[in-house]
């Protein structure tokens, strides 16, 4: 966990951006990827928190939406739902 989040420091001070998906903050069956990706957002080494809902996978969007919004705030749960997104979209990497 420590050496993935040094890599992690090490690829985000290169310019690197960082995506985890919503299904991340609800692993039921491995608790450790779950705290660890809570830790990279308070730490904010996350740059976007996207769906993994292609073919028939469950969407948890708006679920991790909520829980990002209550652990983190507000703030946050935009910048990394929302905010940062556009940015990405409208082609504007500043971070």
């Amino acid at each position: 966990s420590q050496l993935r989040e040094k890599e992690i420091q090490e690829a985000k001070s290169m310019g690197a951006l960082i995506q985890v998906n919503a299904s991340s903050l609800f692993y039921r069956r491995n608790g450790k990827r779950k705290r660890f990706v809570k830790k990279l957002i308070k730490k904010s080494l996350v740059d976007v928190i996207s769906s993994d809902a292609h073919a028939n996978r469950k969407n948890y969007f708006f679920r991790a939406y909520k829980r990002v919004r209550l652990k983190f705030g507000k703030v946050v749960a935009q910048k990394l739902f929302y905010y940062n997104p556009k940015k990405i979209i409208n082609d504007v990497y500043e971070f």
